[in-house]
């Protein structure tokens, strides 16, 4: 190969600003091409401190040691601010690398994110000894259950800075267990005796092996950590605190904004939904230091066998802290029933903006069809400062949402500006009309008014075909040109689920032409009445029997889904075209695989 000197004399006398433009765009392997085309290089490269932020480097998929010693030299001690382990099999991998970091004096160390089997005591001595004053998140996954292994508690009583700490494991206890705790049958971690830690917001709890004494009593943990502002926990573990969780946390937690209790059944379900997850997100210490007590603002309950547990839970907390609910979010028959929905329709919910209820996939609710229009008519009699919502999702839920349901919806609902409907079969191709024509008078109001926040902005109709016909459709598309995003899902993917579709997007296309050719020419001989906008974002999704998904034996050939695709492109800023088939057992979403997918930024 042959190297052009004046380019690598160039680049090595450019100012250092200009290397870390260049070597930002650089894959670590691609760097280290470059560190090989001379001694000058080689410097440059390897003393360039930012791709050394992280060890190993994430972009490479380098292993920590030993690929890690070559570079050690060039590594600064105050550079390296995280370390990232997932290796289950070499037990003494870990230990190589809490030796690496001693000797190299990382002191900087701010964030471990372990997956291992084994995280022992001593390995966890030369961590906090190296950096245990900086370290802000710990996240340990996978421990077994052997008797060196660290435990929570000791995570908490030796890292003083500590703001996060998410842990997933066993914890091996035979060593603490006396006559009185086996009579007792729960563990008290003796780490947390006297402890007050000052810094810790958010905290994490999942245990493997609880079930070997089931009872498990979050009160030393909470008591330990005045300050905590997000709290997770597997609803499983908590049978015995049920009907006093909500005092407890009253009581050692008066800081809580959030909490999530969830049943690690399914893939997935340790962390809210897309579009709750952003409201529970950890932001950092910095933008929460200040926060009043106001009470809980976020719950997630989502379970799938221990119902009776979720119920007491789920009610306890309710009774507590209704007034401050900012959003509420429940799945599975533990909270979605008609003794917990009764009592929710009992309460005011003042700051409720989000709320969320979903039943188990696999199970039909057991619900009256009155519940659920219990809880939006009582909330309409105790007035509009009751109910403030603004977004709702309804899913798995059945024939129980109905048009009479919807219709209540928009009559005491009237901020709401984003709606889902989810398997939810009751709802008819006029009721939903009659629904959107009620959204389209909140929206004259609002702009009469100069208030763009009160009208509805987003729908979600998912696998409910009776409430999306091409009628309802078109209406969208000509009667709601404010929307800013929809979203369709569970269409069939042969002529008749095209042509509801299309009634869509072709309507909404030809308006945006004439309204654009209007702007043009003022001459133009048709108008539009309501102005169209651009759709920040737009999915359509088509499902298909796996057998069928050819499109030899569908009506749909590739022309016709160009053409849409291509109307699709003139009516969003961004969107997404999806083919979907399920498993031929495939019962739950779970089943469901994506076989093409075109975007918006792959549309050609």
């Amino acid at each position: 190969m042959t190297i052009d000197y004046t380019i690598v004399q160039i680049l090595t006398s450019l100012p250092g600003e200009i290397h870390n433009e260049i070597l930002q765009y650089l894959s670590f392997r691609e760097r280290l091409q470059m560190a090989q085309v001379c001694k000058a290089w080689r410097n440059l490269v390897l003393s360039w401190q930012p791709q050394w932020k992280c060890l190993p480097v994430v972009d490479d998929r380098c292993s920590f040691v030993p690929d890690m010693l070559p570079y050690a030299p060039f590594i600064e001690s105050r550079t390296v601010k995280q370390i990232k382990v997932h290796y289950y099999l070499d037990h003494d991998h870990l230990s190589t690398i809490m030796e690496f970091i001693q000797k190299q004096q990382f002191h900087a160390i701010s964030k471990v994110d372990l997956a291992v089997q084994e995280f022992t005591k001593d390995q966890f001595k030369i961590l906090i000894d190296t950096c245990g004053n900086v370290l802000k998140d710990i996240k340990v996954k996978g421990l077994g259950k052997h008797k060196s292994n660290i435990r929570p508690d000791a995570l908490l009583k030796h890292c003083p800075s500590l703001v996060k700490l998410e842990f997933n494991g066993c914890v091996f206890m035979d060593e603490y267990w006396g006559e009185d705790q086996q009579a007792k049958g729960h563990w008290d971690p003796v780490d947390l005796m006297n402890l007050k830690h000052k810094s810790l917001l958010f905290l994490s709890l999942r245990f493997h092996n609880l079930g070997e004494f089931r009872n498990f009593n979050p009160s030393p943990f909470l008591k330990a950590v005045p300050r905590l502002r997000y709290l997770s926990m597997n609803i499983a573990h908590l049978q015995v605190v049920a009907d006093s969780l909500a005092k407890i946390i009253r009581k050692y937690c008066p800081e809580l904004v959030a909490l999530v209790l969830y049943e690690n059944v399914r893939r997935g379900e340790t962390i809210p939904k897309k579009k709750f997850q952003t409201l529970l997100n950890y932001k950092g210490e910095e933008k929460i230091q200040t926060r009043p007590e106001e009470g809980l603002r976020h719950l997630i309950i989502h379970e799938h066998n221990y119902a009776q547990t979720a119920r007491r839970i789920c009610t306890s907390l309710i009774d507590q802290f209704h007034n401050s609910f900012f959003s509420l979010d429940f799945r599975g028959a533990g909270t979605i029933n008609n003794g917990v929905l009764y009592h929710i329709s009992t309460l005011p919910f003042p700051s409720l903006k989000h709320l969320k209820l979903e039943h188990n996939d696999y199970l039909a609710p057991d619900l009256h069809p009155p519940t659920l229009l219990s809880i939006f008519q009582q909330w309409d009699i105790m007035g509009l400062n009751n109910n403030n919502l603004t977004h709702l999702a309804l899913s798995n839920l059945n024939i129980n949402v109905n048009d009479d349901l919807l219709t209540m919806i928009s009559v005491s609902c009237t901020h709401l500006e984003d709606l889902t409907l989810d398997n939810c079969h009751g709802v008819f191709g006029n009721g939903m009309i009659n629904f959107l024509e009620r959204q389209n008078q909140r929206h004259q109001l609002s702009t009469a008014k100069n208030d763009n926040s009160r009208y509805l902005q987003s729908i979600t109709l998912s696998n409910a075909r009776r409430a999306m016909d091409s009628d309802v459709m078109f209406f969208m598309a000509k009667e709601m040109g404010y929307l800013k995003q929809v979203v369709v899902e569970g269409a069939r993917f042969d002529y008749d689920g095209y042509d509801h579709m299309n009634s869509f997007v072709s309507v909404r296309a030809d308006l945006l032409m004439q309204q654009q050719q209007q702007i043009n020419n003022i001459h133009a001989s048709t108008t539009v009445d309501e102005k169209i906008q651009l759709l920040e974002y737009l999915e359509i999704s088509f499902y298909v029997d796996d057998s069928e998904y050819d499109s030899s034996n569908t009506d749909i050939d590739e022309s016709s889904e160009h053409k849409f695709q291509s109307s699709m492109n003139s009516i969003a800023k961004t969107w997404a075209y999806i083919i979907k088939t399920r498993d031929e057992d495939g019962e739950i979403p779970s089943a469901v695989i994506t076989k093409r997918k075109v975007t918006n930024t792959k549309f050609k």
